[in-house]
């Protein structure tokens, strides 16, 4: 039935969601989002890479971990080292050029899980109660150990996957999923 709901919204153009009505879902506390196309638009590394003229070599290797064809963290690191000695003010006032090495960890989907986990005990909450949004294949295990997973405008292999998708409405739709209605936003 999801899967023809799903074949359905996408044909329309609409979004549709069903979920569990239970004490988490009207208790949600947390809410934990993916950056790159989630929360901002666009990929920031891709604009980075048009302003290195290596806008077209980027974007092909960004697509493919979205869709599951390649693992993030090999993405990552392919795609930064060909920002190697992009001049810093394309950083907006970030001392230095860009090295084109990873310093730090790599937030790839383990790190996900593991930054929701922390995120829930740190607050006090229950998973049930954690909210999470993205929109690539790197963000399917953080979306499905939360209590609400929603892909945002995601790509085909994760709203097939995800619980919950939300591709026409934009973040305020969310809010929908939280059973939060225009009244109480207005208010």
């Amino acid at each position: 039935m999801r899967s023809r709901f799903l074949s359905v919204a996408t044909e329309l153009e609409i979004d549709v969601a069903f979920q569990a009505d239970d004490i988490y879902s009207r208790h949600r506390r947390v809410v934990v989002l993916d950056m790159d196309s989630t929360l901002v638009q666009g990929e920031i590394i891709d604009e980075l890479a048009k302003a290195a003229g290596v806008g077209e070599e980027v974007a092909a290797i960004t697509t493919q971990p979205m869709n599951g064809e390649i693992d993030f963290s090999t993405s990552f690191t392919r795609r930064l080292a060909l920002l190697s000695g992009l001049s810093a003010s394309c950083l907006d006032k970030v001392a230095g050029k860009v090295s084109g090495r990873v310093v730090g960890e790599i937030v790839d989907g383990e790190r996900k899980v593991e930054l929701l986990q922390q995120i829930a005990r740190r607050e006090g909450v229950r998973l049930e109660q954690v909210i999470a949004v993205g929109d690539g294949a790197n963000d399917l295990q953080m979306l499905s150990l939360a209590g609400l997973g929603i892909a945002f405008r995601a790509k085909p292999l994760v709203r097939r996957a995800a619980r919950q998708s939300l591709s026409t409405l934009g973040p305020d739709g969310i809010l929908y999923l939280m059973d939060i209605r225009d009244r109480e936003i207005m208010a």
